[in-house]
This record gives C-alpha cells, sequence and structure tokens, in this order.
C-alpha cells in the first residue's frame, strides 16, 4: 500500500502545440515487493554453497515485501517541429512533432539504506510524431534509461564505470 505524505508539486506550460510539464513526488509504501539478497550462495544448480570464495557461486536473491520511498521527478512534452506553429511550414498541412520524456527516480528500501534493485533512475525517451490531417503515427521512438547498478552505496565502493568497482587501493 502506498501513503502520500506531501502533495506533489508540478507546472505545466502550453503555447498552442507546444506543452511542457513536470512534476515532483515523494511516495512510501509500507510492503513494496523487491528482491533482497537472502545471504546465501549457490551453485549453477541451485545447491547451496558452503565454501564463500568458490568462483562458481551465485548470490541467492527473494522476493519479499520491504518499507520503500521512491522520490523522483518526471516530466514530458511535446515540440511541434513542423507545420503550424512549428519551426518551418508545410505546404500540404501535415505536422511533424517531437513528443519528449523524462524521469528521475530514487528508490529505497528503508529497512537497509540501499536503492531498490530493478528500479531505473534515469529515463529519457523522445518520439517523432507525423501528422497529415487523417491521423498521426509514430516514426520513431528512443527511450535511454541509466543501469542502478552504476550507482554508488554505502555497500558498494565508488563505480569507476558501470559495474566495475573501483579498488579500495585506488
Amino acid at each position: 500500500m502506498a501513503t502520500q505524505k506531501r502533495p506533489t508539486p508540478g507546472a505545466q506550460w502550453k503555447d498552442r502545440a507546444n506543452t511542457a510539464r513536470v512534476n515532483a513526488y515523494v511516495t512510501r509504501f509500507r510492503n513494496y515487493i523487491g528482491l533482497t539478497a537472502s545471504g546465501n550462495q549457490l551453485d549453477d544448480e541451485g545447491v547451496p554453497v558452503t565454501d564463500r570464495d568458490a568462483n562458481q557461486s551465485l548470490a541467492e536473491y527473494l522476493y519479499g515485501g520491504v518499507r520503500a520511498r521512491f522520490t523522483g521527478l518526471e516530466a514530458n512534452g511535446n515540440l511541434r517541429l513542423q507545420g503550424p506553429d512549428g519551426f518551418s511550414r508545410t505546404s500540404d498541412g501535415s505536422t511533424l512533432d517531437l513528443a519528449w520524456r523524462a524521469d528521475v527516480v530514487r528508490a529505497t528500501n528503508l529497512d537497509t539504506g540501499e536503492p531498490l534493485p530493478r528500479i531505473a533512475p534515469l529515463r529519457i525517451g523522445a518520439t517523432l510524431v507525423y501528422g497529415n490531417g487523417r491521423g498521426t503515427r509514430g516514426l520513431a521512438s528512443t527511450t535511454t534509461q541509466r543501469n542502478a547498478e552504476c550507482r554508488p552505496t554505502r555497500a558498494r565502493p565508488r563505480p569507476t564505470r558501470c559495474g566495475t568497482p573501483r579498488s579500495p587501493t585506488a
């Protein structure tokens, strides 16, 4: 169950076909289903390994309910590139818009202080939308997200590159 502690501030702007919206939020969960490390090591067949130094062992993770907080900022909008109200006009009345979106979120396990796994902390995307009076069609869409493992935590040294921890002697 999510509980909202504060009102979510936001703003929006519109000028004919061009729009922009931004919203900030903080949401707390009493029982968020997340992955947590069990502390066990398993071999490739799922059998517990007693030798912690074994090279072929994998950490076991289990789904369970945790207290969590999501804090974030999301934005989206539309920019008219061609057509009425665009940077250039078209003779056939068609339009070309750039629909953009982005969000930043920090999802924290409140029991451990660690970031929640599998939550992308940054996503950015855009879609080109063509319209010709009879309808619209998305031409190309792309979304990029930054991996959560790139973010340093108390338990993990600050990474030098995504997924590559810095050596303690460096």
